[in-house]
């Protein structure tokens, strides 16, 4: 489901990512999670642009980043690092010029 990134960062959402990411274990550490977040299309007055996708660690993010980029046309991406508590850092943002520099 799309989503606005004000929703995808709220403290409400980082509270249903860490039980989604912890799955219900007694002492959960979140560790090497990271998210990343698709812009579907560059419509500024959709506020439902945007996916969130789980990412195992930054080279899994990065390679699911590059993927909406280059093939699936996404606007751009933003990976950020799920923290302890489930909310996320701030982003490291990325579009199709990024990684058109990477594959010259």
């Amino acid at each position: 489901m799309a989503n606005s990134v004000k929703w995808l960062t709220s403290e409400e959402t980082g509270e249903l990512r860490y039980k989604r990411l912890t799955d219900g274990q007694d002492y959960p550490m979140i560790t090497h999670q990271y998210v990343v977040h698709v812009e579907l299309n560059g419509n500024c007055e959709n506020p439902k642009r945007f996916q969130e996708i789980d990412a195992d660690d930054i080279s899994h993010a990065f390679t699911l980043a590059k993927q909406w980029v280059t093939v699936h046309n996404a606007t751009s991406v933003g990976i950020r690092k799920v923290k302890r508590d489930g909310n996320l850092s701030e982003p490291d943002i990325y579009d199709q010029m990024d990684f058109m520099e990477e594959d010259q």
